[in-house]
């Protein structure tokens, strides 16, 4: 394929759980002139399919072409167990990552473009490549790396002004302000980049995503968002004066959900779920660590069950809120550990429940394989909306065994959020909720119409962005590339090449350099 080209350069723009609606929003309302622009201009832009809605596998498929089941990564954590009725979640890292992404395939093919990425996922460990410089400001990462290191010091003043910047949940939703004074940062380190004239630049934001968490009401009431659209559209500019060719994408969409269904307490009910013999051994998962501001409370069930009733709820929640407001005013984030009333060794099926504030999931862990046992699971589910599926039917690859169990898969019209909870939850509550939907965005612009955008569907699969990326630069894609005949629609006849056993050759290379380093 032979593309003219005027400007040979490409910047990718990551919006952490951005979807159209919510980006729309902002253009309709004047907050996003650029993008308006852009999009008069021809920009195409669609849905962006992401299953599981996860930040992890999401953003690792965007970033490498393939689908989990071929790059290894299904979910936040991997399990262990430690005990007979206690895991622990250990975040999952670039050692688990079964196929390189874009930098680390140009890299592998001997590339000669220059490159600059903001926070790849995974984040850690960093896996050095030559012509690519990475600054990881955490997202998913212990802390903020570099490669080369010394990137840390050439982004100094930002990174200080990054770790001065603590957001909580709060009812006031300060996450706004802080939110905003952090893109802000992410701006400066755009705008300093920008200035180093690289060919690529893969820039990931962990925004409106964390924004949303914290904020919940700011996914209902969008017009609350309006200085992070107005920040989110000067990057954009910035990004345009200096590059013609862009590339929005985003790893879940984001939704305010009028209620809530909590599978584990359908699952105990249906006799799935067991309860251990007392509360001690009550099963939980364990993050393996915790940040030094977070001050946690354990509540024992009994007492959430009573905590939650219709009579009590409205006077816990206002405590609740007292109580987050003023460990706030300290510096403290106030998360609540509940017991979750699960036997995870006896049980048949579960949600794995975190001790606190968990974030989405979306697998059932199956001790119970009987396809009796699944396909009772499922039809009980499909009763309340839920579409539940074995990894085989949605995935394809030599890692597909990884999956934690089996996937559930959200719905565009869903109006309640599916969600863990434990056995002392009600089954169905219509208390809203913002969190994760499943269609992220797509959006391209190329200043020379080089591919036939306009043949995507809608939505796109969200293993499209890296082989456009590849071969907009020059580069021939991974022959594992998921969607290859539509790649070939919008792009002619493509180039494929074998990168994965090389790329497992170098891993084991870095480390075995890395530990003999250590020695």
């Amino acid at each position: 394929m032979y593309l003219n080209k005027i400007d040979e350069r490409l910047v990718i723009l990551g919006l952490d759980g951005m979807s159209r609606e919510i980006l729309f929003y902002g253009v309709e309302k004047g907050y996003m002139p650029t993008l308006k622009k852009l999009i008069s201009k021809g920009m195409v832009l669609r849905d962006m399919d992401c299953i599981p809605p996860l930040t992890l596998p999401s953003w690792t498929s965007i970033m490498t072409g393939v689908n989990p089941g071929k790059h290894g990564i299904f979910d936040f954590f991997k399990y262990r167990i430690v005990s007979e009725n206690k895991w622990i979640a250990e975040l999952v890292s670039a050692n688990e990552l079964e196929h390189p992404r874009i930098h680390e395939t140009i890299g592998l093919l001997n590339g000669k473009t220059r490159m600059f990425l903001l926070n790849i996922i995974p984040g850690y460990p960093l896996i050095p490549f030559r012509n690519a410089e990475i600054l990881q400001m955490g997202f998913f990462a212990p802390k903020i790396l570099s490669s080369p290191l010394n990137i840390l010091d050439e982004y100094r003043d930002y990174i200080d002004a990054a770790n001065k910047i603590k957001f909580y949940k709060s009812v006031e939703c300060e996450a706004l302000k802080r939110g905003r004074e952090l893109l802000e940062v992410y701006h400066g380190i755009i705008e300093k980049a920008l200035r180093k004239n690289y060919d690529f630049y893969w820039f990931a934001t962990p925004f409106p995503d964390s924004i949303l968490h914290k904020c919940n009401i700011a996914a209902k009431k969008l017009s609350m968002l309006n200085k992070i659209y107005s920040e989110i559209d000067k990057i954009i500019k910035d990004i345009t004066l200096s590059i013609g060719n862009l590339i929005i994408v985003s790893d879940h969409g984001f939704k305010y959900y009028r209620g809530r269904i909590y599978v584990n307490r359908i699952l105990y009910e249906e006799s799935f779920i067991t309860k251990p013999p007392s509360s001690k051994e009550s099963g939980s998962v364990d993050t393996v660590s915790k940040s030094t501001d977070t001050k946690m409370f354990h509540v024992r069930g009994t007492l959430y069950k009573i905590a939650s009733s219709k009579l009590l709820r409205p006077l816990s929640r206002a405590l609740l809120r007292i109580a987050r407001k003023l460990f706030s005013k300290f510096g403290y984030n106030l998360v609540l550990e509940y017991e979750t009333g699960i036997d995870f060794t006896r049980s048949k099926a579960f949600i794995p429940a975190d001790k606190a504030t968990a974030p989405p999931r979306f697998y059932i862990v199956l001790n119970d394989n009987n396809p009796e046992t699944i396909n009772k699971l499922k039809m009980i589910l499909r009763k309340y909306n839920i579409v539940v599926k074995q990894p085989q039917e949605v995935f394809e690859g030599p890692y597909v065994n990884r999956a934690p169990g089996l996937i559930i898969i959200p719905g565009p019209s869903d109006d309640k959020a599916i969600l863990s909870g434990t056995i002392y939850s009600q089954k169905i509550s219509n208390r809203g909720i913002a969190t994760h939907s499943r269609y992220g965005i797509f959006g391209a612009y190329f200043e020379d119409n080089v591919f036939n955008l306009d043949l995507l569907p809608n939505p796109v699969p969200n293993t499209i962005p890296a082989p456009i990326a590849l071969l907009f630069l020059g580069y021939p894609i991974s022959h594992l590339t998921d969607h290859i005949e539509l790649l070939e629609k919008i792009a002619g006849n493509v180039r494929t090449v074998n990168v994965v056993g090389r790329w497992r050759m170098y891993k084991k290379l870095y480390a075995l350099r890395t530990k003999m380093l250590k020695q």
